[in-house]
């Protein structure tokens, strides 16, 4: 999207000549280029900002009455809340990624794993990556055999943690 051009570069920019040097002035550099950006865009564009803001709020929710459901003395999340869950995480994911991304200026990688009720309580790993090469490609993509090297890996030891719990996650699938 624009955001990029519109707002990226321009706080790369300032903070190469000096204008914004500690971490309240770049979030603060963010946010006034991201509403000057906005302000300047096109109802439409105006539009998708605003459903997207909603669809990250209702992310959020979902998140929140998960997160609630895991207190303590309360009934563990269902299996058709975990897979809610699985399907929605990537907006929060995203969003705290592009935050991390332009605080620090590196490229990062998020990888989660554990039982899917999407796969019938099998161990799946899900991952997340920030940065494309000058092809297009994420770390994932540009990786030969990326499953094997690394998430075959990350599952044989998530395997462990959830070594007990998989099987009764799996009987409470069926």
């Amino acid at each position: 999207m624009m955001y990029r051009e519109s707002v990226q570069e321009g706080v790369k920019k300032e903070i190469e000549t000096g204008a914004l040097v500690t971490k309240e002035e770049k979030l603060l550099g963010i946010r006034q280029l991201t509403k000057k950006a906005y302000e300047a865009s096109s109802d439409e564009v105006r539009a998708l900002c605003k459903a997207k803001v909603q669809e990250e709020r209702d992310s959020k929710a979902q998140v929140r009455a998960l997160g609630g459901l895991r207190g303590e003395g309360s009934v563990p999340p269902t299996n058709e809340q975990y897979a809610t869950a699985l399907e929605e995480c990537t907006g929060p994911i995203s969003q705290f990624m592009q935050a991390i991304q332009n605080m620090t200026g590196f490229e990062w990688t998020v990888i989660g794993a554990g039982p899917d009720p999407r796969l019938g309580g099998k161990l799946n790993a899900l991952t997340y990556h920030t940065g494309v090469n000058h092809k297009g490609q994420n770390w994932r993509d540009c990786t030969p055999d990326f499953i094997e090297r690394h998430l075959n890996p990350y599952l044989e030891f998530v395997g462990t943690i959830f070594r007990e719990s998989v099987s009764s996650f799996c009987m409470s699938i069926a």
